[in-house]
């Protein structure tokens, strides 16, 4: 048995968070948890989260030592600064989380997160106009849109990374919440 760290990652429209959900060790239902015969997370020594932004080609690398590793479920905020963007882009983001402890040994666990939040506010939008607007090709857009972006969403967990990455895309430059009545 061996220690298999697992993350999650909320995203915002301004930050993000990861949450350390690797858990607590359990013989039956998580083996590859913090705890004996595994390594504690009081003896982590550094932890990190390279973080590759959507059409980035440099990733970004985020200290989150001593608030992660955690079995608590208490998640690192994650600012714009931090990341050295002016916004939370959508699209699929790889996420990289890396934990060392004191006795040498080394995890990393690689992961992708597809950010539909500025997607799904855009889409909120055009459905609080559609009833305002009345314009039956609106209304017909917004449901293509939903569905598409759905559809990214199921590709995703497919692992088509990329395919799911171009539809997300194409739903947000498409959505333009103003319906311009």
């Amino acid at each position: 048995m061996s220690l298999k760290p697992r993350i999650n990652v909320e995203f915002g429209l301004t930050t993000l968070v990861v949450y350390d959900t690797t858990c607590k060790y359990d013989s039956c239902a998580n083996v590859g948890g913090y705890g004996t015969p595994n390594e504690l997370t009081s003896t982590a020594t550094a932890a990190t989260v390279e973080i590759t932004i959507p059409d980035v080609a440099t990733p970004v690398i985020v200290d989150v030592f001593p608030y992660l590793p955690n079995s608590t479920g208490v998640g690192f905020e994650i600012d714009l600064e931090d990341l050295g963007v002016t916004e939370i882009v959508p699209g699929e983001w790889k996420f990289k989380y890396s934990v060392s402890f004191s006795n040498d040994a080394t995890y990393e666990k690689e992961c992708w997160f597809l950010n539909t939040c500025p997607i799904d506010k855009c889409l909120a939008g055009r459905v609080l106009k559609t009833d305002t607007c009345g314009d039956s090709d609106y209304d017909n857009l917004t449901f293509k849109l939903r569905n598409l972006l759905q559809g990214a969403k199921e590709i995703h967990c497919t692992g088509d990374y990329t395919k799911a990455h171009k539809i997300a895309i194409y739903v947000y430059n498409t959505c333009n919440c103003d319906c311009g009545c």
